[in-house]
């Protein structure tokens, strides 16, 4: 939850939340069990925020921070794109 917090917090939502999100969720994280407990008008919020962060402000906070390895996987809009539409689904239905 403290990522949703900080997704649906800061003044200026940050991509290295969604990305930090994301590899919580595709690591194994009970995320239904958090969601569950969680703050509905939080979870809300982080999730109309996600689409306001776009590729160049994932790229500079996020990509250029990662493995050389890791940026051939993440590094392309596409994949900034799938990433903003899991954790999306992931909220919308309670990570089931």
């Amino acid at each position: 939850m403290q990522k949703i917090y900080a997704m649906s917090s800061r003044t200026i939502p940050q991509a290295r939340d969604v990305f930090d999100l994301y590899l919580l969720v595709t690591t194994g994280t009970d995320i239904p069990t958090i969601l569950k407990t969680g703050d509905k008008s939080a979870i809300t919020k982080a999730k109309n925020n996600i689409f306001s962060i776009d590729y160049g402000t994932f790229k500079s906070q996020v990509i250029s921070y990662l493995d050389p390895d890791d940026r051939k996987v993440y590094g392309s809009e596409e994949s900034w794109d799938a990433i903003r539409l899991k954790i999306i689904e992931i909220l919308e239905t309670g990570g089931k």
